[in-house]
Parts: structure tokens; C-alpha cells; sequence
């Protein structure tokens, strides 16, 4: 069971730390470059209620979201819920490092015919990826920490990650 809760965790934290990342990338790059009405207020909600919201306070709307959807006991149940919990705090990280890109970089790939996501893919990703991998690892350790959303979201001994099973034994 040790070696199995271990391979759980590390599927985990793996899992959402891929997907911290691939949902955080294009929010921020989206957040730092397009101007829309009340961009810099969302932002600033965005950052109160990262910081009000606990994980234990919203831990009963979660359980009965994750019943509804029927994501109870699920290995990608447990990694949405921990993705959404890191999601604004690595939007936050990221538009930081979109930010200090030079926009004349995208306008050159415009006028050569690149597409937003072309420009993401080529331009941004490679300048950021220092800030990509600094999420990566804040998150997996995050997640690998993570007790709580384990312990209420998974009942299969089979499928529990190492923090629960130190409990559990």
C-alpha cells in the first residue's frame, strides 16, 4: 500500500501541475494582453477571494459539486479540485512574467501572419518558462502536501495519495 499511496501522490501532484499550467498560461497571457472593461477589477477579486477562500471553507460546496458531477472517488476529481484551488494564484505569477515581454515581439509574429495561440506557443512559452516552471513545482508541491481534498473526495484505499495513508495507518 506505501509504494501505491506514493504513485497516487505523485499522479496528483503531476496531473495538476500539468494542468495549473495549462489553464494558467493562456489565462495570463490573455489577462496581460487584452484590455477589456473591468480587467484590473476582476484581477483584484480575483486575488481577494484567492486569499479569503480557504481550502477547509470550501471544502462542503466542493464535496456536493463533486457528487453532482459524479467525480466522487476519481483520480481526475481530486486533480480538478486541486487545480481550480491553485489556479489564481499562478495567474497572478504568470501575468507577472507576461508582463516584462516586449509586445514588438507579437506585433513582429502578427505582421508574418502568426496566430494568438502561434504567438503563445513560440514567442511567449519560451521567454516564460522560467515562470512555467516555477508554477510547476509550487503546484506539485502543493498538491503533494495536500491532505484535505484527498481524504473527503477519495474512499478507495486503493486510490488515496501518501498523506492520506500516513493518516489512515
Amino acid at each position: 500500500y506505501a509504494y501505491r499511496s506514493l504513485m497516487n501522490s505523485a499522479f496528483f501532484s503531476a496531473g495538476t501541475g500539468l494542468m495549473v499550467i495549462l489553464v494558467g498560461a493562456p489565462a495570463s497571457y490573455v489577462l496581460s494582453r487584452v484590455k477589456f472593461k473591468g480587467r484590473d477589477s476582476f484581477l483584484y477579486l480575483l486575488l481577494l477571494f484567492s486569499s479569503i477562500v480557504t481550502g477547509s471553507a470550501a471544502m462542503v460546496p466542493l464535496f456536493l459539486l463533486a457528487l453532482r458531477l459524479n467525480i466522487l472517488d476519481t483520480y481526475h476529481g481530486v486533480i480538478l479540485v486541486l487545480t481550480g484551488g491553485l489556479i489564481p494564484a499562478a495567474i497572478f505569477i504568470l501575468k507577472d512574467f507576461t508582463d516584462s515581454i516586449p509586445k514588438s515581439y507579437e506585433e513582429s509574429a502578427q505582421i508574418f501572419g502568426a496566430s494568438s495561440f502561434r504567438i503563445l506557443k513560440d514567442i511567449v512559452t519560451p521567454v516564460i518558462r522560467p515562470g512555467l516552471a516555477v508554477i510547476f513545482v509550487w503546484s506539485f508541491v502543493q498538491a503533494w502536501g495536500n491532505f484535505l481534498v484527498p481524504f473527503i473526495l477519495i474512499r478507495d484505499i486503493n486510490k488515496q495519495p501518501g498523506a492520506v495513508m500516513m493518516y489512515s495507518f
